[in-house]
């Protein structure tokens, strides 16, 4: 393997987590149509009285992040409710991330 190789393999892996746990911290910078807002609120309400009980809700953004084995990406492509944007899959994080290392190779 070679160093750029792996630079790219680690690039891949947490540039995704990086964008998410961005995201996660600061919301959305789009803007949100009215039904996105309401949904928003809706699910917020939702979480907070319920929080995944009883299957209903989630638990609260804080909890998921500090006590679930899952990604930040994941978490945040299932909060995406909660944004204007849509978050990149890991494929297309993958492929993007390749094409910008091939156009830096000297």
């Amino acid at each position: 393997l070679s160093i750029q190789s792996s630079l790219l393999s680690y690039s891949q892996k947490q540039v995704p987590e990086g964008l998410a746990l961005y995201d996660l911290a600061f919301g959305s910078t789009g803007e949100l149509t009215l039904i996105q807002q309401f949904s928003f609120i809706f699910r917020n309400v939702l979480n907070f009285l319920f929080g995944g009980k009883f299957g209903i809700g989630q638990p609260q953004l804080q909890v998921q992040l500090a006590s679930s084995s899952r990604s930040f990406a994941s978490i945040r492509r299932d909060r995406g409710y909660a944004y204007a944007e849509t978050f990149p899959t890991d494929e297309m994080f993958r492929k993007n991330l390749a094409e910008l290392y091939d156009d830096k190779r000297i």
